[in-house]
């Protein structure tokens, strides 16, 4: 049985004294300086892992490092964990400058080092070589190093390092916070002052620069399928050409509230015709209506984005084929391409139709922080958020009524007050069960999913 092969059937079966006679093997194996193949390893090494190999693990991968092996991304990331674990961390920051000489430097490979290690020296230097190599730290990664940091001045330069990347934090990351620092949950007013210090909260410019750079990223985005690219370049110059004040993302509309379940109302798209089932929870059209027409009563011109899936004849339900012909003749639907998601169609007209003076609006409750919004800078996203995103309730028991909440005069970002020492910080409030967002109570002003914190480092540590 070959190496590769008796490594596979290892993890497969799960045997840890198996597993102790591959890893010897490899060991034995490679002392000579034979070639080594990196998937190899990177098996290897899961499978000590997953046997509490652990010193079989270290001893591979010091082995490896006194050799002229080339490290691929996946396979270092493993072995800094494997080393970190061990608090072996010359070793493991060895790995990581290897990894940054290549450019090939990622944020999993600082991880295990938050992790593991209980120095505030380590802890801190990794982040110095996170920062000067545009290593984008997540939020679980700066709760580790909150926790590691004994001083309110340390703790500051955390919280000033995150504040463009990480606009609104977890409440594991305001747990660290508070196990450290005094703290005190506040609401903002409608101006956006704090009810616990006075402080008027600022509202982040959107610039002709900004716009300009997040549309450049939006059009470059690479997933707009290749052969979709005339279909989306068509979309790009009807948006252009279409005057509009507010996007509806139709389908954050039409899917929110699935309270309202009707086992009558069934849909056979048309990509399952040729299938005996048909699909529940067709989109609801009368929520984005009633978007549409609470949008209106405000004096805003609506266009509604959604899928052309969703609004063909073929497939829609009976009662919603007058509204749609309705939309179609008063121009306000906009059909979107397939091979492109719809965010990057409402996204792009929003920023397009923005200025530094007069904001596009999108109705959505979309909190523009999956896989799409993550190619874009964070920075650039929270700040057209900030100003652009109306969220919405549907209203109860039919859904034909809507309410829109105006974005807030001030940002929802993590802002420094320096006359008074003092934080502000978002945090991101939990979801019920059926994923629509709880709202902010107690005359709480801004994004209704997060609640304040108003953190003084005036006071010290705790």
């Amino acid at each position: 049985m070959s190496l590769a092969e008796a490594i596979k059937h290892a993890i497969l079966s799960k045997n840890t004294t198996e597993a102790l006679q591959v890893a010897q093997r490899f060991l034995t194996t490679h002392q000579g300086g034979s070639p080594i193949d990196g998937s190899l390893v990177g098996q290897l090494l899961h499978l000590c892992h997953i046997s509490g190999l652990t010193a079989e693990s270290v001893a591979v991968v010091e082995g490896l490092m006194a050799t002229d092996f080339i490290w691929d991304s996946k396979c270092r990331s493993r072995a800094i964990s494997v080393l970190c674990k061990q608090h072996k961390f010359p070793a493991a920051f060895s790995l990581l400058e290897r990894g940054i000489t290549s450019g090939e430097v990622r944020r999993r490979d600082f991880e295990p080092i938050f992790d593991h290690c209980n120095d505030e020296r380590i802890a801190d230097y990794a982040r110095h070589l996170a920062k000067i190599n545009h290593v984008l730290l997540d939020d679980e990664d700066y709760a580790r190093l909150i926790e590691k940091f004994p001083t309110a001045a340390r703790i500051h330069e955390v919280l000033n390092d995150m504040k463009d990347d990480i606009p609104i934090v977890s409440s594991r990351f305001a747990k660290a916070l508070h196990s450290k620092i005094f703290i005190q949950n506040a609401t903002m007013n409608e101006a956006g002052v704090c009810s616990v210090c006075n402080t008027r909260l600022a509202l982040f410019p959107f610039t002709e620069a900004t716009r300009l750079s997040l549309l450049q990223d939006v059009e470059s985005l690479p997933l707009i399928r290749e052969r979709a690219r005339p279909r989306v370049r068509d979309m790009f110059e009807q948006i252009r050409r279409t005057p509009m004040d507010v996007l509806i993302d139709g389908a954050n509309v039409g899917y929110s509230a699935l309270w309202r379940r009707d086992p009558q109302e069934v849909i056979t798209p048309a990509s399952d015709k040729k299938r005996s089932h048909p699909t529940h929870f067709p989109v609801r059209l009368e929520h984005i209506e009633a978007c549409v027409q609470e949008a209106r009563t405000r004096g805003l011109r609506p266009i509604i984005m959604l899928h052309h899936r969703h609004t063909n004849s073929e497939d829609l339900l009976d009662k919603y084929q007058p509204l749609v012909a309705r939309w179609s003749r008063e121009r306000i639907l906009m059909p979107t391409p397939s091979g492109v998601e719809d965010d990057i169609c409402w996204l792009y007209a929003a920023v397009y139709h923005s200025s530094s003076t007069k904001r596009a609006f999108v109705v959505t409750n979309d909190l523009m922080r999956d896989h799409i919004f993550r190619l874009l800078s964070r920075k650039l996203v929270s700040r057209f958020r900030d100003t652009a995103r109306v969220t919405y309730r549907i209203l109860p028991p039919r859904g034909t009524q809507a309410e829109l909440f105006l974005p807030p005069p001030f940002s929802t970002a993590l802002q420094f007050s320096m006359d008074k020492l003092m934080w502000h910080v978002p945090m991101m409030m939990e979801e019920e069960g059926d994923g629509e967002v709880i709202r902010g109570g107690g005359g709480d002003c801004g994004s209704p999913e997060v609640t304040w914190l108003c953190v003084d480092l005036s006071k010290g540590t705790k």
